[in-house]
Order: structure tokens, then sequence, then C-alpha cells
């Protein structure tokens, strides 16, 4: 199905609220939803069982997977954020940045470049993981 606000793909048992916005390449994939004024755009893939609420956004070839993101945080580059990432309050991951396995990305944290965070971890305040730097916990 197509998304009124924007024209962007909705799978069958996607849900997509309103109020927010699919683009015309963007899509929205499995049982993921989005919700508020959340924003899919570029060609961002939204799928397995997301969450996107509130404000914010997932932008350029990012991709976002079995993870919620709220509030006013941004997911956009190439960045991938997979299998039960929490991305909340004002975080941002970009580049090709990859988040997975249970992590909490919050605050003013930012995610960037070739950086990897993965297992059970919070990036908080104002940390910026950048480089090629590893993070694993």
């Amino acid at each position: 199905m197509i998304h009124p606000n924007g024209g962007g793909y909705v799978a069958e048992d996607a849900y997509v609220a309103e109020t927010a916005y699919v683009g015309p390449n963007a899509k929205v994939l499995d049982r993921a939803c989005i919700l508020d004024y959340a924003c899919i755009a570029g060609c961002a893939i939204v799928c397995g069982t997301a969450v996107i609420r509130d404000n914010a956004a997932i932008k350029d070839f990012a991709l976002v997977s079995n993870s919620e993101i709220c509030n006013d945080a941004i997911i956009c580059d190439y960045a991938r954020i997979l299998e039960y990432v929490t991305v909340k309050n004002r975080a941002v991951v970009k580049g090709h940045a990859t988040v997975s396995l249970d992590t909490i990305i919050k605050d003013d944290a930012v995610v960037k470049d070739c950086a990897v965070v993965e297992g059970y971890g919070v990036v908080s305040g104002t940390t910026v993981i950048s480089d090629n730097q590893r993070i694993f916990s």
C-alpha cells in the first residue's frame, strides 16, 4: 500500500499513522509501526517489529530493524540499527555506523562514521563514538 502522506510503501502488516511521513522511496515492512509525526525519508527502510515515534527521523539509506527510535532522534546516511536497540532524546546515529543487540543511545549522544556499538550498553550524555571505534559490552 502507498502511504497518503509522502507516497512511500507500507506493507500490509505494518502500521503508519496518518500524521507520520513516509517518503516516495522509503519502505515500512513486516510489522513495523510508525507513529505520531515520525518521518521515514529518502531510501530508508524500517522493518521487523521496529517502532518509530514522536518526531524521530529515519532518512537517507538508513535501516532500522526490530528497534525503537523516539523523541527527536535521527538515524541517517547509511546507519544500521539492528535488534532491540533504543535510540531516544536527541541522539544521532549516522555515517556507516552500526548499533545492535540491546543497546541504548540517548540524550545528545552521537554514533558516527564506521563505529560499531553492540551488546547491552548505554551511550549517553554528549558522548561521541566515531571513526572506527568498536564498543562491545
